[in-house]
């Protein structure tokens, strides 16, 4: 009976061990599984987050700046802040929205926008972008293309007028002015020689409601024209007291105004005179002034860099806000020269690439 029992008890204690060993590999199955579904959620997560931090763009793009070129083309340049896989241009025409209108690769901090309808004001912003991230826009600029290029009637056109009907230019080369019809071509109505006899090399023009006025970088003078048949000298005035690099002229409606683009680097208030006396001074910090024009209620500049400055009339002549086109291939020679305003547009010309533009 005993060994009975005690063989009973075997049975009973070797169906226990496997019971316990069941539950245990049974349990530890379960954790095992537990512990690797965890584990794959864990390495899918820890993916995600490094995914998302690798697409995550760490600034935006700054200095966007906008300059036009031509009737049909806006080039665009900024400063890259940011590790990115390229930048996304948007634009929209004024009262409208924001359209993509292409992609570049990282590191380009450039872009040309090409046929663009004439004479009309576009916006543009850009932000950089990393896999699907994107970065804040960028500040906002716009630019108007061109509303018209013309050929210049000779070599160098250098200073700009507008008489309330046509548009006048002048060539410091030839030594001619030039009145212009307000055609398809701006063809020549009138020639004229400029004053100065053989150094007739005339800067910049204005207009004075009657009179037609004139300047001569050679003679350091500044002339004013009667409007007869050969724009004979009304009177003359001698500034080499001022300076001798005389550039453009400009008329505000009471007061002469001129400036030079070298040596000097100043505009210039004058009193209406004998002598042209100087009502006030203003030095340039922002380089060589090209010429001067008057919109009704400000003045503004043309600077030798390609961009036209907005002045505030105040007692530094501050600049209110600057509109800057794109450089010709050649920026060294190639040099911007007159200024004038329609009463609807500005209208320039280039020394070197002998046209007058219409902005």
């Amino acid at each position: 009976m005993s060994l009975i029992k005690n063989a009973k008890e075997l049975v009973l204690l070797v169906v226990l061990c496997l019971i316990i060993a069941i539950i245990d590999i049974g349990y530890g199955g379960f954790r095992l599984g537990i512990t690797g579904a965890v584990k794959k959620d864990m390495k899918r997560l820890d993916e995600e987050i490094k995914k998302g931090r690798q697409e995550t763009v760490s600034s935006s793009p700054t200095e966007l700046v906008a300059r036009v070129k031509s009737t049909s083309e806006i080039v665009l340049t900024w400063k890259d802040n940011s590790e990115e896989d390229g930048f996304k241009i948007e634009r929209k025409v004024q009262n409208g929205s924001y359209n993509q209108i292409n992609t570049v690769n990282q590191n380009i901090t450039s872009y040309s926008d090409t046929e663009l309808n004439i004479d009309t004001r576009y916006y543009y912003r850009i932000r950089a972008y990393k896999g699907t991230a994107n970065s804040s826009y960028s500040n906002e600029v716009y630019a108007k293309t061109l509303a018209g290029i013309y050929n210049s009637p000779s070599g160098s056109p250098s200073g700009l007028a507008w008489d309330g009907t046509n548009l006048w230019s002048c060539d410091s080369f030839t030594g001619k002015i030039y009145k212009h019809n307000m055609d398809a071509t701006l063809s020549v109505a009138n020639t004229y020689d400029a004053p100065g006899g053989s150094d007739k090399h005339p800067t910049g023009l204005a207009w004075d409601g009657s009179n037609l006025w004139s300047c001569n970088l050679y003679t350091d003078k500044i002339y004013k024209h009667n409007m007869d048949a050969t724009l004979s000298i009304d009177a003359s005035y001698d500034i080499r007291w001022l300076t001798n690099d005389i550039d453009g002229l400009t008329w505000d409606g009471t007061n002469l105004w001129s400036c030079a683009s070298y040596g000097s680097k100043a505009i210039w208030k004058h009193n209406m005179d004998a002598t042209l006396s100087i009502a006030a001074t203003y030095v340039s910090e922002d380089g060589g002034i090209a010429d001067l024009a008057w919109d009704g209620s400000n003045i503004f500049s043309l600077r030798t860099y390609y961009a036209i400055f907005k002045h505030k009339m105040d007692a530094n002549l501050s600049v209110i806000s600057i509109y800057e086109f794109e450089q010709p291939d050649d920026p060294i020679t190639d040099i911007p020269s007159g200024l004038t305003w329609d009463g609807n547009y500005f209208w320039s010309c280039d020394t070197q690439t002998d046209k007058i533009y219409k902005h």
